[in-house]
């Protein structure tokens, strides 16, 4: 059924708190919003970083609104709601008068009592059954791609697609920023990511210093990234290396990080935001995946994206199932049965240096 672009709409506003693959995977939606609403003021409720990763860029919202830390919408490791700060917050944004407000955020639980607060005139999202009613809904179903999803969301106030990829524009601070990083020209870069935020998603360190290893015996030279907490995955990989990568783990920022990645001939990764970010500025990926994940976060194009997958359905500690294919809770907050042992890590190096090669002999 299609729908149709609501009038004299002065104000929309989004909600989309989570984490940087989050985000990216959530533009195409944001692009449709734009167009269908071009004379509408957008303002994306989102992570403080986002200030960062959008300055300078032309990305598809007009004002980024910083969420505080909120239960089940923005949870911070270390930090604790504070129901002052959140009072403050939604009396700000009442303020606003927002005419729609948009969650795509997920199943709803939280999230549209999050939403129904900001006292829109019009709310927009998804909801499970359990979850508190929006004036305009879709029902979240946990097995669907996510950039799928949110359009979908968008599309009940008339937003149609412009595009089904991600795209973030690469700016002159990120080559500025990565040349300040990498001090002389390198050739050939081949960027490994060997982190992510659940152990379950990592293929092993020695796997990735085994790959690095054969693809800088190709003359290719090799950049370990991660943030600060994957300090100690990224240097096993190097300690492992016998070729000696440039480590840059915790040195980068957003533009630093995008200019090398812009730079780069590959990018290796788990399935995590960075490996997102390289997709969305155009430089060619390999991505570490386990099967069920696929579903959500794949690549919607192929020419320059691989994909190795592990097939793994049981624990390999105790052989249990590892997912319910009836269950609405999305797999990266299950702890099926207590192990968080790897459910990618029997990919073999093979797999992953061929699908490699495959994308650097097409380019």
């Amino acid at each position: 059924m299609k729908h149709n672009v609501l009038q004299n709409i002065q104000k929309i506003a989004v909600l989309r708190a989570i984490a940087l693959g989050d985000f990216i995977i959530a533009l195409p939606a944001l692009s449709a919003l734009r167009k269908a609403y071009s004379h509408t003021q957008i303002y994306l409720l989102c992570r403080p970083w986002v200030q960062e990763l959008g300055k300078g860029r032309n990305l598809p919202f007009d004002h980024v609104v910083p969420v505080p830390v909120s239960r089940g919408v923005y949870d911070e490791p270390g930090l604790k709601e504070n129901e002052q700060e959140l009072q403050q917050f939604f009396k700000k944004q009442q303020q606003q008068k927002y005419d729609i407000a948009i969650q795509l955020h997920g199943g709803g639980q939280n999230s549209n009592v999050f939403v129904n607060k900001l006292n829109a005139k019009v709310s927009v999202g998804m909801r499970t059954p359990d979850a508190p009613l929006l004036k305009k809904w879709i029902p979240y179903s946990l097995y669907q791609h996510e950039i799928f999803r949110y359009l979908e969301v968008v599309s009940l106030i008339g937003a149609e697609p412009v595009t089904v990829v991600p795209e973030i524009p690469v700016i002159e601070q990120d080559i500025k920023a990565a040349a300040q990083i990498l001090s002389k020209t390198e050739n050939d870069l081949i960027i490994l990511h060997p982190g992510a935020s659940d152990s379950r998603r990592t293929w092993p360190p020695e796997k990735f210093a085994e790959l690095g290893d054969r693809l800088a015996m190709q003359g290719y030279t090799i950049v370990l990234t991660g943030t600060h907490p994957e300090q100690s995955i990224v240097d096993q990989v190097e300690n492992s290396m016998k070729h000696k990568p440039i480590n840059i783990c915790g040195k980068t920022n957003f533009n630093s990080l995008i200019g090398l990645m812009h730079q780069a001939k590959v990018v290796i990764s788990n399935d995590t935001g960075p490996l997102h970010l390289a997709r969305a500025i155009g430089t060619p990926t390999v991505g570490v995946y386990w099967f069920p994940n696929m579903i959500h976060w794949s690549p919607i194009t192929r020419k320059q994206n691989e994909t190795a997958i592990s097939w793994l359905q049981r624990c390999e500690i105790c052989h249990e199932p590892l997912f319910d294919i009836h269950s609405q809770i999305p797999l990266n907050e299950i702890e099926v049965c207590g192990h968080m042992k790897s459910y990618v890590d029997m990919i073999p190096v093979d797999d992953v240096y061929q699908k490699t090669e495959s994308i650097l002999s097409a380019h």
